[in-house]
């Protein structure tokens, strides 16, 4: 009798045990049978509708990619590495590799000979800029040639894919693999990494919510949007946020595509002056309205530089 029930107390353990794993297995697989459920649910609860929300997530190529994150915090950690590493100034002088003013290519000369001929080509598009932003030709033609190379470069992977990846990639565990430091790794550089992965996961959030917003004005589905490898999208290379701040219709039509050149370029121009360009404003001047546009100072070097030699191009051919 001892042994009947010790008997059915073992097939009951084991029944139990199994539904357990079944049961496991089956919430487990429920996890991770659509990897951006939280991540539409969240979209949803902040006003973007379900049935785009599915439609876009649906797309074949909706595959979540840590490297995307990995990209952004590797030259993040490279910054950081870099910034804290403690050498003397004959050390430093030494050792340092001499970093250019400027981004070569764009002076080279055939750069510089497709900047001129799209200012001959669109005289008309540049000389209304000018007269109503306030913001001159060569200003204007050297951040296209930057930006995308007058639109040919507007970026080949989806914003959508991109953006999503990374607001999906909140877990610094997920991007681990993939993380390339410079040196040794020590523990308060792992906890500076998780915090950024966070930070950086909640700007891309805030992206993909602008660039449901920005498909949703223009009637189309944000899987159909290139972009660039952080999700800058059109001839004007904004951010979704910009697109939905900046954005300008330049040809009318009560859209602002920024696959457009009218409206890319107004746009463009639109940001300038939004931030800080008016005539005569000083060279420094200039130089902080285009730094906001992109924070670098070699960008913003080759802004000028470019601009530079387009004026002086047009100052011994005058019209």
């Amino acid at each position: 009798m001892a042994f009947t029930s010790l008997f059915r107390m073992m097939r009951l353990f084991l029944l139990l045990a199994l539904v357990s794993f079944l049961l496991g297995g089956s919430l487990s697989w429920a996890k991770t049978a659509d990897p951006w459920a939280g991540l539409k649910k969240r979209l949803e609860q902040d006003g973007c509708d379900r049935a785009s929300l599915d439609a876009a997530f649906s797309n074949k190529d909706m595959v979540f990619d840590p490297t995307f994150m990995a990209r952004k915090i590797n030259t993040l950690l490279r910054i950081k590495m870099q910034a804290s590493t403690k050498k003397t100034k004959t050390e430093a002088a030494r050792n340092a590799t001499p970093q250019p003013e400027v981004l070569p290519n764009f002076l080279k000369p055939e750069s510089l000979g497709k900047a001129r001929l799209y200012m001959a080509q669109h005289p008309g598009l540049l000389d209304s800029i000018r007269d109503k932003y306030g913001i001159p030709p060569e200003i204007m033609t050297a951040f296209l040639l930057v930006e995308t190379h007058f639109g040919t470069n507007v970026g080949k992977r989806s914003a959508l894919l991109t953006l999503a990846s990374m607001a999906a990639a909140d877990d610094y565990s997920a991007i681990e693999p993939y993380i390339k430091p410079p040196g040794p790794l020590t523990p308060t550089l792992k906890n500076y990494l998780k915090k950024r992965t966070i930070q950086k996961s909640n700007w891309a959030y805030e992206e993909l919510k602008a660039l449901f917003g920005y498909a949703k004005m223009l009637d189309i589905s944000p899987a159909e949007i290139p972009g660039s490898p952080y999700g800058a999208i059109g001839i004007c290379q904004f951010m979704p946020t910009s697109a939905l701040a900046y954005g300008a219709d330049g040809d009318g039509d009560g859209d602002v595509d920024l696959f457009d050149k009218q409206d890319a370029v107004h746009s463009m121009a639109n940001f300038l002056k939004k931030n800080g360009w008016r005539p005569k404003l000083s060279e420094k001047g200039q130089r902080k309205v285009i730094y906001r546009y992109n924070h670098s100072w070699r960008y913003t070097n080759t802004i000028m530089a470019v601009a530079d030699k387009l004026m002086e191009q047009e100052e011994q051919n005058p019209k």
